[in-house]
């Protein structure tokens, strides 16, 4: 398989990450992320003269069986011979279906500061605008050998970014709607349905772990990133609402429980199966049960990789306005050693 073709080169790249993962050593309050309305310009490339990391993250899951991851991460710089690492996962009833990666010299791609493009051979790979509405949009082009995936990301809630304390992270599209094409072996299928944007760059040191998800209801949505700095100690948790009004609250670490109802020993680790997560603060009560369905495991040298398709189910509540959640997302737990 193309996969097994690529493994030994991209194996030995992303080893290169293993001393990015240094731990974080601050106050002992804990982090507390407090981002800004993301604009155009925040999904643009932004250049490094040092290596670092930089990534597009997108995903969808659609009204037929289908769903989608694909990305594109920067590993180095320009000025450092860096590479883009490009993506496609497609999942049916979330069992991977189809996937295939490529990887390209970040000195023969096309992008910009300055306007959200990544270009490369003349064609746009990925590219952000504003629409007449003022909403903003992503268009992803990319093929890579027989799989093609032409789709349109356009948000529906307010996107947001901010300084970690290892580097920019955030959502230019928290949510939005996904209209395009999915093509496997000439075969094309049309797909419509619900998806999320993230950005992240100047990452020049990784956490240890992370568990990352995300859930809506019908006017609200919820990111939310627990990280470690080793098998015990957390470094951040994050968790992001954007509500009815168009605006988002980034909730404080006091008011977020995560609770681990059961696991699985998975590849030399115990990992979440079935979690609890609850949120109490101000106008917002949270309470949603997160349920892995299917795992998509890969292993990229010392580097372990779940990505998983959880049944969400729970209840939102805003000011109180309660909202349902009953739905399949895409969610993901990374480990370094």
């Amino acid at each position: 398989m193309y996969w097994k073709k690529q493994s030994s080169v991209i194996v030995l790249l992303l080893v290169l990450l293993i001393p990015l993962a240094t731990s974080y050593v601050g106050a002992q309050d804990p982090f507390w992320y407090q981002p800004h309305d993301a604009s155009l310009a925040d999904n643009a490339y932004n250049q490094t003269s040092y290596f670092s990391l930089q990534w597009w993250y997108l995903d969808a899951t659609f009204n037929n069986s289908f769903s989608v991851h694909v990305g594109l991460l920067t590993i180095g710089a320009q000025a450092t011979n860096g590479f883009f690492l490009v993506q496609i996962n497609i999942y049916d009833n979330g069992t991977l279906y189809a996937q295939r990666l490529s990887l390209i010299p970040l000195r023969l791609m096309s992008v910009s500061t300055q306007e959200p493009f990544v270009r490369y051979q003349g064609k746009e790979l990925l590219q952000s605008y504003l629409n007449q509405d003022d909403r903003l949009c992503v268009a992803v082009n990319l093929t890579i050998k027989d799989l093609q995936v032409v789709l349109l990301f356009t948000g529906v809630t307010q996107g947001w970014i901010g300084t970690t304390n290892h580097g920019m992270w955030g959502c230019p599209l928290p949510r939005a709607t996904v209209n395009g094409t999915l093509t496997i072996k000439g075969s094309q299928i049309p797909v419509h349905g619900s998806g999320y944007q993230e950005h992240g760059w100047d990452v020049r040191r990784l956490h240890r772990s992370w568990y990352w998800g995300k859930f809506t209801s019908n006017h609200m949505n919820v990111v939310f990133s627990q990280s470690m700095k080793n098998r015990w100690d957390e470094d951040v948790f994050l968790a992001m609402v954007n509500n009815p009004d168009n605006n988002y609250t980034s909730i404080q670490r006091k008011n977020i429980s995560l609770v681990q109802l059961k696991s699985m020993y998975s590849h030399g680790r115990f990992i979440p199966v079935e979690s609890f997560l609850t949120i109490q603060e101000g106008l917002y009560s949270i309470h949603v049960r997160l349920v892995v369905k299917s795992i998509d495991f890969k292993n990229l040298g010392l580097i372990h990789y779940w990505r998983f398709h959880a049944q969400i189910t729970g209840v939102i509540t805003y000011d109180g306005i309660s909202e349902e959640v009953n739905e399949v997302q895409i969610m993901e737990i990374f480990h370094l050693p």
